[in-house]
């Protein structure tokens, strides 16, 4: 089975570079495969039926719509219940299941998710979208984050209308009072191991040919918008003109636009320093890192059996969608990931790099100069914090 968890796979035949340079954040992709089984061992019809059956999902993680409106949630849950068998009888009336972050259920949509995180160094989640056939689960709409569906189950034809927002924040969600649906630009039909790439903004509609079952893997992207915006934080902490009052017009009643006009350059000045751009870059992916989730699968069974404790020829290596970082500060160099900084003396940065960038590895094999119970005792702590697990 091939490994879906990466994007050089879901895009495949499409290389990563390609796909960058021409369709991401750019224009529509749709790769047809002629490959029913291309996405075989993701998940099935059992697997969401066990999911759903056997784990209280909450409410705000399942939604039901029919004929491009949603059902209000009292039609099927009780307070904050939900009510399967009536949400079973709603979906054989023709409504569709919105499983919302179902990775957090699923371990092949869990890596598919830490994945794409990884790629593309932001939020990502991934919603199931069960649709009966003859069935539209929503009228005309743009998302705020880009998406890439994939299709696992029946036929489901996509109607791509004319973009009245390109690249929408995620502040800005789609109202049809405000962005009028254009004409119809573009039709394609997704079949199981289809997928298709919607840049955010792409105004679409699904309708189900046939019983239909697709991911949508949202990608919430980090923006120029949240990098001046971080900036502008910062520097309003260096220089106090940024935290002055807006002056008033002398007569009263409004703001002095002379003056703001005249001071505006003098304050945009303060944003061209290099550093703040680069200090609200660290910023933003520090906070980012630092609020990754890390799989613990396997920890439980080598705790059990007391093999959690490595010797110099126990092979490791690092969890796959694992996020991190390397810097150097002060004589030392970190490695930081979820809300953990290892830092180690500044002549270490080569172990560091070693067992963060390596496959797979035995301690026996870190560089620099470390002893060999030093080397076991760095190689334990990366275990024990989630970052490496033992691969024996």
């Amino acid at each position: 089975m091939v490994d879906h968890a990466t994007l050089s796979n879901l895009i495949a035949p499409v290389l990563v570079p390609v796909f960058l340079e021409e369709y991401w954040q750019r224009q529509l992709l749709v790769i047809n495969r002629d490959s029913p089984l291309f996405f075989s061992g993701i998940l099935s019809l059992d697997d969401i039926d066990k999911i759903i059956s056997s784990i209280k999902i909450p409410s705000t993680h399942l939604d039901l719509s029919k004929d491009s409106a949603p059902i209000p949630k009292t039609d099927f849950c009780i307070g904050e219940e939900v009510d399967l068998p009536e949400v079973m009888n709603l979906h054989r009336s023709g409504a569709t299941i919105i499983l919302r972050s179902l990775h957090r259920w699923s371990t092949p949509l869990q890596a598919i998710k830490l994945s794409m995180e990884k790629c593309f160094h932001c939020p990502a989640q991934t919603n199931v979208y069960l649709t009966p056939p003859s069935n539209k689960s929503s009228p005309p709409h743009f998302d705020a984050h880009d998406i890439f569906v994939m299709q696992l189950k029946g036929s489901k034809r996509w109607r791509i209308y004319e973009v009245p927002l390109p690249l929408p924040l995620i502040s800005e969600r789609f109202d049809p009072v405000k962005h009028p649906v254009g004409t119809v630009c573009r039709e394609f039909t997704l079949h199981p191991g289809d997928l298709a790439y919607l840049p955010r903004g792409t105004v679409h509609e699904p309708d189900a040919l046939e019983y239909s079952v697709h991911i949508s893997v949202g990608v919430m992207v980090k923006t120029w918008t949240d990098l001046i915006g971080t900036m502008l934080k910062i520097a309003s902490v260096r220089h106090v003109e940024l935290r002055k009052a807006l002056a008033v017009s002398p007569s009263g009643g409004a703001f002095d636009s002379t003056y703001t006009l005249d001071s505006f350059a003098s304050c945009v000045e303060f944003l061209k320093d290099p550093s703040i751009a680069l200090e609200a870059l660290e910023y933003i992916s520090e906070n980012f890192i630092s609020s990754r989730d890390v799989s613990v699968a396997g920890q439980l069974r080598l705790i059990s059996t007391g093999s959690e404790t490595p010797s110099l020829d126990t092979l490791v290596c690092r969890r796959e969608g694992l996020i991190h970082r390397i810097r150097r500060t002060n004589g030392k160099v970190h490695l930081d990931f979820r809300r953990v900084t290892l830092s180690l003396a500044d002549e270490l940065e080569q172990t560091v790099r070693f067992a963060a960038e390596k496959q797979s590895f035995r301690p026996r094999e870190l560089p620099g100069e470390l002893s060999d119970a030093d080397k076991v005792g760095f190689v334990q702590r990366l275990i024990e914090e989630g970052f490496l697990i033992i691969k024996d």
